[in-house]
């Protein structure tokens, strides 16, 4: 879902995160270096790096996301009963797991600042509609090893960025420690840090690593 977000896409250097696996992921991870620099570049990751990112564009960005959330349950659902005995129940969990954040908005209400009321009236952006429609499209009518391709493009930028954005001991605007995987600090009341260590928890990380375990396989 990261799609949203590439409207302005810059040059800038691989992070340290890049290649982290090796074989077959590695060089599928090599092949999308660029994509990868553009992605760490954008003003979007920029500005939640340095928190200077405004609430309006990033509550705009969690409605979005939401949105995408909604269709990636039904997509990665036909993803599962296209998989075989050991990988569907994996699958499954993940759509059941989304379908949990769908069902109950308080994360984004009570954590981040953003009134629940919003889900119900919004509409995608026509980045958004193009991506779930193509992921969606390709779930009904592909074999499996094309629909989890297509979902594998979320499920890893999600992962790195979360890594990429958790390891790096930033300031918030107002000069004041955010909350960072690398801070000992209390955790301040900032939306944008709240988002960044639910991102790079291993706990939001598990599904990605085993969607990679199943490219592996």
């Amino acid at each position: 879902s990261f799609s949203i977000l590439m409207d302005l896409a810059l040059p800038a250097p691989l992070s340290s995160s890049s290649k982290p696996h090796s074989g077959f992921l590695c060089d599928l991870w090599t092949s999308v270096a660029p994509v990868w620099q553009d992605i760490l570049a954008h003003p979007f990751i920029c500005g939640l790096a340095d928190r200077s990112l405004s609430l309006d564009r990033f509550h705009y960005y969690l409605v979005q996301d939401y949105l995408y959330i909604v269709e990636a349950v039904r997509g990665i659902s036909l993803l599962s009963k296209k998989a075989n005995e050991r990988h569907a129940p994996i699958l499954m969990k993940h759509s059941q797991n989304l379908e949990a954040i769908v069902l109950d908005k308080s994360l984004l209400h009570f954590r981040l600042g953003l009134d629940g009321s919003v889900f119900d009236k919004a509409s995608p952006s026509s980045h958004c509609l193009h991506y779930t429609t193509h992921l969606i499209e390709t779930a009904n009518t592909k074999p499996f090893h094309e629909v989890l391709g297509a979902f594998l493009a979320c499920y890893w930028t999600y992962l790195e960025i979360g890594k990429h954005l958790s390891s790096l001991p930033v300031k918030c605007s107002s000069g004041t420690q955010c909350l960072s995987s690398t801070s000992t600090s209390p955790p301040a009341p900032c939306p944008l840090s709240l988002w960044i260590a639910d991102q790079g928890s291993v706990e939001s990380g598990e599904p990605a690593q085993e969607a990679l375990q199943i490219v592996e396989e």
